[in-house]
């Protein structure tokens, strides 16, 4: 008897105790012999593990690689290597992210699907860092010359006015909104996107407003609007679709982690991921030849990119857009948590800042794109403690990626 992930569990197992979803709903009762539509129903409602019987973790996982065709497990353990080689695995949520990469890219090849590149495309050449790296602008100096270049998202200032009146209503949101037909197109394929679910079209932005929240849709607009922002990084440098793809991820996984944690507002977390490395892409617009020898010296010694940033500019990108955030006078609590991802129990909200620190090592570990940073990260262990979940719930949220990655991907690269 053992718990054992929700991927691992098959028609026939036994439940061994009550199984609950992740809001602590009752689902089936102890005893009950598992059925494929079970398994349908575990999905929707958030079921990461469950005991069973007569099966621990490690058999269950022990099986599902056993089934696997020997050359393939081989080619992604080869990849594995590469990508986790500056983390340990004696941490259980990184034995279950190591895990999951070799489960994930051994579909991938089966499938026939690109591959993940670690490497550093050979085109990034390292020059002379004593030439690089002579009159380095100042953080507060980037953050001007960036805001010179991009206008503020104005249409988040205009709905925060909108907010801050005692009499706003939803048509007010609604009519703010409208004014932008771009946005408010973009905004209605992501409330009808499977992220949410909804079972009929939404068609208009006020019925939007009142079945998701006045604040959940002003943030989505503002993380919209920024993306918008940036526009001018060389595309030698970055593959701006891959970068703004680990964004999403990084949002999505934020908010479904979010999600288990009783009492946390999951609204502010999907633009939290989907900003949190907005500095990177200052740092590629404004130094891109910097950049590009810190991504391939970061590769070639193993080391973490924000520390090299660090090292060589005199700060990194966190604390970079913490500086662009505050310019724009972005909610503190949003700021605080793309701030203090890569340190987030040195944040005033640890918590906050902790589900996007998992959420960014996970979106990295399972190549949902990328945005500079090759090497999987290690895991803070107080963040992890912070947060209290089961490593399971790294494969269940993962997998909620997976179902809903493409549809809001093209919301955001599709024209409005």
């Amino acid at each position: 008897m053992g718990v054992i992930n929700a991927v691992d569990l098959k028609p026939g197992m036994v439940l061994a105790e009550d199984l609950f979803g992740a809001n602590q709903r009752f689902l089936l009762p102890k005893g009950t012999v598992i059925e494929e539509s079970h398994l349908r129903i575990f999905k929707i409602w958030g079921v990461s593990e469950a005991e069973v019987q007569g099966v621990d973790r490690d058999q269950a996982m022990a099986e599902a690689l056993a089934e696997m065709d020997p050359r393939v497990l081989q080619r992604a353990e080869e990849l594995a290597d590469q990508l986790f080689i500056r983390v340990g695995l004696g941490q259980e949520a990184m034995q279950e992210l190591h895990r999951l990469f070799i489960l994930r890219t051994t579909r991938s090849i089966l499938a026939k699907e690109d591959m993940p590149k670690p490497a550093p495309p050979e085109s990034m050449e390292s020059g002379d860092p004593k030439d690089l790296f002579q009159d380095i602008p100042l953080p507060g100096d980037l953050v001007d010359h960036h805001l010179k270049l991009a206008s503020y998202p104005a249409i988040y200032q205009r709905l925060m006015e909108v907010l801050d009146h005692p009499r706003s209503t939803s048509a007010h949101l609604a009519e703010v909104l409208g004014k932008d037909p771009g946005l408010s197109a973009k905004l209605l394929k992501l409330v009808n996107s499977p992220y949410y679910g909804f079972p009929s079209t939404i068609d208009t932005i006020q019925r939007a407003v009142t079945l998701i929240g006045i604040n959940e849709l002003t943030t989505l607009a503002l993380g919209v609007s920024v993306i918008e922002s940036f526009g001018s990084v060389p595309c030698e440098l970055v593959d701006m679709e891959s970068c703004w793809k680990h964004s999403i991820a990084c949002g999505l996984l934020a908010s479904f982690l979010a999600a288990r944690k009783p009492g946390v507002s999951e609204e502010r977390f999907f633009v939290a991921g989907l900003l949190h490395d907005i500095g990177r892409l200052v740092l590629f617009a404004r130094l891109p030849e910097q950049m590009v020898w810190l991504i391939r010296r970061a590769w070639e010694d193993h080391v973490a990119l924000e520390e090299l940033e660090k090292q060589y500019l005199g700060f990194d990108h966190a604390s970079l857009a913490g500086m662009l955030l505050n310019a724009w006078n972005l909610p503190d609590s949003l700021v605080r948590m793309i701030r203090f991802h890569h340190c987030p129990e040195q944040s005033p909200n640890p918590l906050e800042a902790s589900v996007v620190h998992i959420a960014d090592t996970t979106s990295v570990a399972l190549c949902f794109g990328q945005s500079g940073t090759r090497l999987v990260p290690p895991i803070s262990s107080p963040a992890w403690n912070t947060l209290g979940l089961s490593p399971a719930a790294l494969g269940q949220a993962a997998s909620q990626v997976e179902r809903h990655f493409k549809e809001v991907a093209r919301t955001f690269f599709s024209p409005a």
